[in-house]
């Protein structure tokens, strides 16, 4: 272990970044009993309920990661289970049915309240021995062969800081990044994604669309209460019409895009939307310094990969501490950056692979490539092979590396509340 100064605050672990992947992190360290801390420069409020409240896709492989963190049972009390994703290209023959029958499972991934889930793994923190500084920002940070200094602030104070490995959790704008002058490769794709919920006369039946039409995917995720989540991609110059109409003008115009698999569509709630960018990195590890979620790879949201491979990077980042601590500290951060890269590398890459080979192939105005693609949509239907493969991408399983994939504690001290967790479902 490193020696500090007794005055200055001292660490293993420091995450960047109190979003959903940092809170995230930190418990899945919790475990391994390292001091860690957690620093987030803004205060988030309860959630209250809401029609709007926005959502986000889990696949079943995240849900076994959140099991073996010990918190699944709670999150599941937001959750709406996906029983089938149904994948076609409009206008065009063909479609892919994903079915949890198939693979012998409940549901094949699930949709959560985003503010529910942050807000309890907040609580959970706050009631650990993680050390939570917040409000506070980071001011400034130095990397040296033996640790990372990090300068931290808040109105009232002063704070520096010493940690023997730094986490950036801290978004596609990642400050840390920027301090570094580690400059990303980005990818404009032109598009903007809508995002609201829908309410719906009739129920859903637990089916998630994907859509793709010639301006980009639009995706239908179930959600209780008669409603859905929608993600709605549009060529920029074509989302502020959309987005300047009247709720019975968007309604009417979804309901004719989308047709009435889904029945009539009675509600639509607050629109909000984003730009659509990819931005990537050619390391995901600098020296102590270790990037995860949105500071690693920031994806166009088409098949919600985006958190799900993030949670996978926290399954493997923390099986490889505890592999370190299992062997008395043999492996140094250097040595832990550069195995999480071999480990890592090759998910990523798939994933990223697979969201813009998405776009870039189904989002466009070519006649010829739609009738390709929508033959190849009815082969893949009948090719149980390569939809198996596509059906385990989608549900964020692989090549597991450590207990978490699996929804085990990552030690067995947590056996008992793993047991615990598990009853509760």
């Amino acid at each position: 272990m490193i020696d500090f100064d007794a005055n200055e605050s001292c660490y293993d672990i420091l995450i960047v970044g109190g979003g959903v992947v940092g809170c995230t992190l930190a418990l899945a360290l919790k475990p391994l009993n390292l001091r860690v801390a957690l620093v987030e420069p803004n205060w988030h409020q309860h959630p209250t309920d809401s029609f709007d409240v926005r959502q986000i896709a889990l696949s079943y492989g995240s849900s076994l990661i959140f099991k073996g963190i010990g918190v699944w049972s709670k999150l599941l009390n937001y959750a709406t289970e996906i029983k089938t994703i149904h994948v076609s290209h409009a206008r065009h023959l063909g479609a892919v049915l994903l079915d949890a029958k198939d693979q012998g499972l409940a549901s094949l991934g699930y949709v959560v309240e985003l503010n529910q889930m942050h807000h309890l793994l907040m609580e959970e923190i706050k009631q650990s021995k993680i050390d939570l500084y917040c409000p506070y920002r980071v001011d400034a940070l130095n990397q040296s062969s033996s640790c990372v200094t990090v300068n931290i602030s808040n109105s009232d104070q002063v704070k520096k800081i010493k940690t023997k490995t730094l986490v950036a959790t801290d978004g596609v704008k990642s400050f840390v990044r920027q301090k570094l002058n580690i400059i990303p490769d980005v990818y404009d794709y032109n598009q903007t994604a809508i995002l609201t919920n829908i309410g719906l006369k009739r129920n859903h039946h637990n089916v998630a669309y994907e859509r793709f039409y010639p301006d980009g995917p639009l995706a239908m995720l179930p959600l209780g209460d008669k409603r859905v989540s929608l993600v709605w991609t549009q060529k920029t110059i074509h989302a502020d019409r959309l987005l300047a109409m009247s709720d019975a003008e968007f309604l009417a115009t979804l309901q004719k895009t989308f047709g009435y698999r889904l029945g009539r569509l009675i509600k639509v709630g607050r629109r909000g939307a984003f730009a659509l960018t990819r931005v990537t990195h050619k390391s995901i590890s600098s020296g102590r310094i270790f990037f995860l979620g949105s500071a690693a790879n920031h994806l166009h949201p088409v098949a919600g990969q985006g958190l799900n491979m993030a949670l996978r990077d926290i399954a493997t980042f923390t099986q490889l501490q505890k592999e370190a601590i299992d062997e008395g500290f043999n492996k140094d951060s250097h040595k832990i950056s550069e195995l999480y890269r071999q480990k890592r590398t090759k998910d990523q890459s798939h994933v990223r692979a697979l969201t813009h080979g998405f776009v870039k192939l189904f989002s466009n105005d070519s006649a010829l490539l739609g009738l390709l693609n929508g033959f190849a949509l009815r082969r893949l239907e009948r090719l149980p092979i390569v939809k198996k493969w596509l059906n385990d991408k989608m549900m964020g399983l692989g090549e597991p590396e450590g207990a978490l994939f699996f929804g085990s504690p990552l030690c067995h001290d947590d056996q008992q509340h793993l047991q615990e967790e598990t009853r509760g479902q």
